[in-house]
């Protein structure tokens, strides 16, 4: 069977294009945009964990809790408790309740909050890692884009 040099030519820039186009998925995926851990293993005691959080809603707005909820579990998050704040936050934020960095900070990407709106408030008694204080900027949050 003899093929053209026109269709081989086409062939060959078919493949070279697709070969582009999943080598920049791949790159944006790993690099850009890479995927959200929702464990964290401890090398001690060999464990891995589920992050646990708690969403609190201080945007006014019906429902943003619950999006935000089944966005984290989709991701593997364990989400206790959902709950609305009596008063209005402007500005989106994660509480660290147990004192672990690292997992505040994959709860803060997760949710697209900016690091420097993570804070300390340790409270053992919440059994969970992290709060998520929904603010009326959560139009920018991940789960609502």
């Amino acid at each position: 069977m003899n093929v053209s040099p026109t269709v081989k030519v086409s062939l060959t820039v078919a493949l070279f294009l697709l070969l582009v186009v999943l080598s920049a998925f791949f790159v944006k995926r790993m690099f850009f945009t890479p995927p959200i851990e929702a464990t964290i293993h401890n090398e001690s005691s060999n464990v891995t964990q589920v992050i646990q959080v708690n969403v609190v809603n201080a945007s006014g707005e019906q429902g943003v809790a619950k999006k935000a909820m089944d966005y984290l579990r989709h991701r593997g998050f364990d989400v206790i408790e959902i709950s609305n704040s009596p008063e209005q936050q402007t500005t989106s934020e994660v509480l660290d309740r147990v004192g672990d960095s690292i997992m505040v900070h994959q709860v803060a990407y997760a949710m697209g909050i900016s690091s420097s709106h993570i804070s300390t408030e340790l409270d053992t008694n919440m059994y969970l890692h992290a709060t998520i204080l929904i603010g009326t900027d959560y139009p920018a949050l991940k789960p609502f884009k």
